[in-house]
C-alpha cells in the first residue's frame, strides 16, 4: 500500500506527539461507533464507549466505604428513552481503586475495544462495543485476589422503578431447590449461604451457592454453558441483563435491582481459569422476553451480523 507524503507526515506526527485523549467515531448505514479515553479534571482515567443506541462510561467515583471509591460504569445510557440504566455497574468489592491505565486496543469500523487496568495490572478487562447494538462484550483477563463483580441499576441515585427479575431456567431451579430438604442448608447460620425456596431470593440469600451447598448445582440455569439474568422496569420493559459463564459463577446473589457475582467462589487461585467473557446489555421495552432473547442470541451467535452483535427482535428477526 502506498502513502502520500502528507499521510506519512501525519502518521509521523501522531507517533511523535501522542495525545492524552483519543476520540474516534465512524458512521455507517447500520449505526456508528465511538471510543474515547483520557483523564478527567481530577487526573483520573476514564473510558467512553458509545454508539447510536447506548453510551457507556467507566470513571472514578468516591464513596464513603473504607476503599474510598473506585472506577466502574457510572453511566450506561439508553438513548431511546434518555435514561441511565445504571450508575454502579461492573464494579467490585475490595480496594480496586481508580483505573491506573486505559488503552484503545481495537479501532475498527465494526467495533471499538478499550483495555482497562486497575492496581497496576492486578485487574485487567477489555470492553468492546459494536455499532447499532445494545450489547457490551467484557473480557475479564485477570483478577488477582478476591474475584467479585456487581451491578446496581439506578438513575441519579434512584433504584430502577418496579424492578422485576428474570433468569433463564429460574422456575425449574426453584422446583429443584424445593426438593432439597437438607436441614443444614435450609437452616444455615449464615444467611449469605442459606438455601431458600423463593423464585428470586432477596438479599442476603443467594440464588446460587454451589460450594457451600455441597455441590448442589443450578443445572436448570445452564443455557449452553452460560447464565442469563436480567432486571427490568415492569411498566415500560426497559432494563439490563448479563450473560456470564456457568462454570465461572458458582455463587450469585440478587440485589434490589442488580446482581452480585462471585466468580470461582472457594476455588483456589491456581485452578481459576482466565480469561473469561461476559456480556452486559440493555433492553429497550421488551422486558423479560427481550432479556432472555438477547441472552440466547448472544450465546447462539444468532445476533451476530458482520462480526457485530445486533439487536434482538421478537420472532427471531435479529
Amino acid at each position: 500500500m502506498k502513502y502520500s507524503r502528507l499521510s506519512k507526515l501525519l502518521m509521523l506526527l501522531l507517533f511523535q506527539f501522542p495525545i492524552s485523549s483519543v476520540s474516534l467515531e465512524n458512521n455507517h448505514n447500520r449505526g456508528w461507533v465511538h471510543a474515547e479515553i483520557g483523564k478527567d479534571n481530577r487526573n483520573k482515567y476514564y473510558a467512553i464507549l458509545e454508539n447510536n443506541l447506548i453510551r457507556c462510561k467507566y470513571g472514578w467515583r468516591h464513596h464513603k466505604e473504607p476503599q474510598g471509591g473506585q472506577s466502574y460504569i457510572h453511566e450506561l445510557m439508553l438513548k431511546s428513552v434518555n435514561y441511565n440504566m445504571g450508575d454502579w455497574l461492573d464494579a467490585a468489592a475490595g480496594k480496586r481503586g481508580p483505573l491506573t491505565n486505559v488503552t484503545l486496543v481495537c479501532d475498527r469500523d465494526d467495533k471499538k475495544t478499550v483495555r482497562l487496568e486497575w492496581n497496576d495490572s492486578d485487574k485487567i478487562q477489555e470492553v468492546t462495543i459494536y455499532p447499532n447494538s445494545l450489547i457490551l462484550k467484557i473480557d475479564y483477563i485477570k483478577i488477582l485476589g478476591f474475584p467479585h463483580i456487581f451491578d446496581v441499576g439506578s438513575h441519579g441515585g434512584r433504584k430502577i422503578d418496579n424492578a422485576t427479575f428474570v433468569m433463564y431456567g429460574a422456575e425449574e431451579w426453584q422446583e429443584l431447590r424445593k426438593s432439597n430438604r437438607d436441614a443444614r442448608l435450609i437452616s444455615h447460620q449464615n444467611e449469605h449461604h442459606r438455601l431458600t425456596y423463593d423464585l428470586y431470593p432477596t438479599y442476603p440469600y443467594p440464588i446460587i451457592d454451589t460450594p457451600d451447598w455441597k455441590g448442589f448445582a443450578p443445572v436448570p440455569l445452564n443455557y449452553d454453558g452460560n447464565l442469563i439474568v436480567g432486571v427490568y422496569n415492569s411498566e415500560n420493559g426497559t432494563g439490563y441483563g448479563r450473560v456470564m459463564p456457568f462454570h465461572v459463577v458458582n455463587y450469585l446473589k440478587l440485589l434490589d435491582d442488580g446482581f452480585e457475582f462471585f466468580p470461582f467462589w472457594k476455588i483456589p487461585s491456581e485452578k481459576r481459569t482466565f480469561p473469561f467473557t461476559g456480556y452486559l446489555f440493555l433492553v429497550d421495552g421488551g422486558g423479560s422476553e427481550e432479556i432472555i432473547g438477547t441472552g440466547k442470541g448472544i450465546i447462539d451467535n444468532l445476533s451476530i451480523n458482520n462480526g457485530a452483535f445486533g439487536r434482538y427482535r421478537p420472532g427471531g428477526k435479529n
